[in-house]
Protein backbone atom coordinates (compact mmCIF):
# COMPACT_ATOMS: atom_id res chain seq x y z
CA UNK A 1 0.00 0.00 0.00
CA UNK A 2 1.70 3.33 -1.07
CA UNK A 3 2.12 6.29 1.66
CA UNK A 4 -0.79 8.28 0.30
CA UNK A 5 -2.83 5.21 0.32
CA UNK A 6 -2.27 4.40 4.02
CA UNK A 7 -2.50 8.19 5.11
CA UNK A 8 -6.12 8.34 3.32
CA UNK A 9 -7.18 4.74 3.73
CA UNK A 10 -6.15 3.37 6.47
CA UNK A 11 -7.36 3.93 9.75
CA UNK A 12 -5.81 6.43 12.05
CA UNK A 13 -4.59 8.07 8.70
CA UNK A 14 -1.30 10.06 9.03
CA UNK A 15 -1.10 10.25 12.84
CA UNK A 16 -1.23 6.27 12.54
CA UNK A 17 2.40 6.75 10.16
CA UNK A 18 5.86 5.92 11.89
CA UNK A 19 7.28 8.73 12.34
CA UNK A 20 10.06 8.31 9.20
CA UNK A 21 6.83 8.11 7.27
CA UNK A 22 5.34 11.05 8.74
CA UNK A 23 8.61 13.09 7.97
CA UNK A 24 8.97 11.73 4.20
CA UNK A 25 5.44 12.15 3.56
CA UNK A 26 5.22 15.73 4.50
CA UNK A 27 8.96 16.98 2.66
CA UNK A 28 7.37 15.23 -0.52
CA UNK A 29 3.89 16.64 -0.54
CA UNK A 30 5.44 20.24 0.15
CA UNK A 31 7.38 19.81 -2.49
CA UNK A 32 5.57 17.85 -4.89
CA UNK A 33 2.53 20.68 -4.33
CA UNK A 34 5.53 23.71 -4.71
CA UNK A 35 6.83 22.14 -7.75
CA UNK A 36 3.27 21.88 -8.87
CA UNK A 37 1.84 25.26 -7.98
CA UNK A 38 4.02 27.24 -6.13
CA UNK A 39 3.39 27.57 -2.33
CA UNK A 40 -0.18 28.93 -3.26
CA UNK A 41 -1.18 25.65 -4.59
CA UNK A 42 0.30 23.92 -1.37
CA UNK A 43 -1.93 26.48 0.72
CA UNK A 44 -4.93 26.03 -1.23
CA UNK A 45 -4.91 22.68 -1.11
CA UNK A 46 -5.53 20.07 1.60
CA UNK A 47 -1.66 20.01 2.13
CA UNK A 48 -2.14 23.41 3.93
CA UNK A 49 -3.78 22.07 6.60
CA UNK A 50 -0.39 20.43 7.66
CA UNK A 51 1.20 23.71 7.27
CA UNK A 52 2.01 23.59 11.39
CA UNK A 53 3.30 19.70 11.13
CA UNK A 54 5.43 20.77 8.27
CA UNK A 55 6.71 23.16 9.83
CA UNK A 56 7.58 21.36 12.72
CA UNK A 57 9.19 18.27 10.63
CA UNK A 58 11.88 20.82 8.53
CA UNK A 59 12.41 22.18 11.97
CA UNK A 60 13.16 18.63 13.46
CA UNK A 61 15.08 17.99 10.04
CA UNK A 62 17.23 20.61 10.32
CA UNK A 63 15.93 22.37 7.23
CA UNK A 64 16.09 26.10 7.99
CA UNK A 65 16.09 27.48 4.43
CA UNK A 66 13.09 24.92 3.68
CA UNK A 67 11.29 26.15 6.73
CA UNK A 68 12.08 30.02 6.50
CA UNK A 69 10.88 29.78 2.70
CA UNK A 70 7.75 27.89 3.91
CA UNK A 71 7.01 30.57 7.07
CA UNK A 72 7.84 33.47 4.72
CA UNK A 73 4.89 32.37 2.11
CA UNK A 74 2.41 31.52 5.63
CA UNK A 75 2.95 34.94 5.91
CA UNK A 76 2.75 36.52 2.48
CA UNK A 77 -0.68 35.04 2.18
CA UNK A 78 -1.69 35.32 5.73
CA UNK A 79 0.19 37.71 7.57
CA UNK A 80 0.08 37.13 11.40
CA UNK A 81 -3.01 35.06 10.92
CA UNK A 82 -2.92 31.28 12.02
CA UNK A 83 -4.04 29.18 8.86
CA UNK A 84 -7.37 27.76 9.20
CA UNK A 85 -7.31 24.18 9.22
CA UNK A 86 -10.52 24.14 6.82
CA UNK A 87 -9.81 24.45 2.67
CA UNK A 88 -12.72 27.20 2.03
CA UNK A 89 -11.86 29.36 5.03
CA UNK A 90 -8.13 28.83 4.48
CA UNK A 91 -8.25 29.78 0.57
CA UNK A 92 -10.71 32.70 1.51
CA UNK A 93 -8.64 34.57 3.95
CA UNK A 94 -5.54 33.49 1.32
CA UNK A 95 -4.17 37.20 -0.01
CA UNK A 96 -4.35 35.35 -3.31
CA UNK A 97 -8.16 34.57 -3.26
CA UNK A 98 -9.14 37.85 -5.32
CA UNK A 99 -7.66 39.52 -7.59
CA UNK A 100 -9.58 42.49 -6.84
CA UNK A 101 -6.95 43.17 -3.58
CA UNK A 102 -4.85 46.19 -3.68
CA UNK A 103 -1.98 44.04 -2.89
CA UNK A 104 -2.35 40.94 -5.25
CA UNK A 105 -0.01 41.75 -8.03
CA UNK A 106 2.54 42.15 -4.90
CA UNK A 107 2.40 39.14 -3.11
CA UNK A 108 2.15 37.20 -6.92
CA UNK A 109 5.34 38.43 -7.15
CA UNK A 110 6.75 37.59 -3.84
CA UNK A 111 5.02 33.98 -4.06
CA UNK A 112 6.96 33.90 -7.12
CA UNK A 113 10.19 34.65 -6.09
CA UNK A 114 10.13 32.72 -3.20
CA UNK A 115 8.89 29.67 -5.17
CA UNK A 116 11.92 30.30 -7.29
CA UNK A 117 14.16 30.03 -4.73
CA UNK A 118 12.73 26.83 -3.41
CA UNK A 119 12.39 25.20 -7.19
CA UNK A 120 17.18 26.47 -6.69
CA UNK A 121 17.00 24.22 -3.55
CA UNK A 122 15.59 20.81 -5.14
CA UNK A 123 18.97 19.18 -4.83
CA UNK A 124 18.54 19.67 -1.13
CA UNK A 125 14.83 18.94 -0.59
CA UNK A 126 15.82 15.59 -2.66
CA UNK A 127 18.89 15.03 -0.33
CA UNK A 128 16.20 15.77 2.10
CA UNK A 129 14.00 13.32 1.03
CA UNK A 130 17.04 10.68 0.91
CA UNK A 131 18.32 10.99 3.70
CA UNK A 132 14.98 10.50 5.68
CA UNK A 133 14.43 7.57 3.72
CA UNK A 134 17.46 6.08 4.74
CA UNK A 135 17.56 7.29 8.77
CA UNK A 136 14.22 5.72 8.54
CA UNK A 137 14.97 2.60 6.63
CA UNK A 138 11.94 3.22 4.50
CA UNK A 139 12.91 1.49 0.87
CA UNK A 140 15.95 -1.57 1.47
CA UNK A 141 19.89 -0.66 0.16
CA UNK A 142 20.70 -0.80 -3.27
CA UNK A 143 23.48 -2.80 -4.21
CA UNK A 144 25.64 0.28 -4.22
CA UNK A 145 24.69 0.55 -0.24
CA UNK A 146 25.14 -2.72 0.51
CA UNK A 147 28.78 -3.59 -0.82
CA UNK A 148 30.13 -0.45 1.22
Amino acid sequence: MSLVDRVYKQDGGFDALPRGDQLYYLVNVLSGEVHNGGFDQFFSNSSGERYLETVAALNELGASSVEGLLQEAKHVLFGESDVPAGQMERYHLMATSSTERPDYAAVVARLDQLDKEFYDMANDVGALLSRIAEVHGLYPPSDAQRSH
